[in-house]
């Protein structure tokens, strides 16, 4: 028995045979879900990304703040 779904109507698990889920009577949408994961996985990805390149820019924006403060210790 493999189980490797859940119904995206009641969330219940679906065994991997199941064209249908027993428990509500939906369509088990396997292109559809696969849609919706790499959607989201997407999203996070690109909000992953977006927030590293606003680390990065903090980052370089504080370093060149301390390299300012260090020549004029150094001077």
């Amino acid at each position: 028995m493999a189980l490797d779904a859940i119904c995206s109507e009641c969330g219940r698990i679906l065994e991997d045979a199941f064209r249908y889920c027993p428990w509500c009577g939906a369509s088990r949408d396997r292109d559809g879900l696969s849609s919706l994961v790499e959607g989201a996985c997407g999203r996070i990805e690109s909000l992953y990304r977006t927030g590293m390149d606003s680390r990065i820019s903090d980052m370089e924006a504080r370093l060149g703040e301390m390299e300012n403060e260090l020549n004029r210790i150094l001077s």
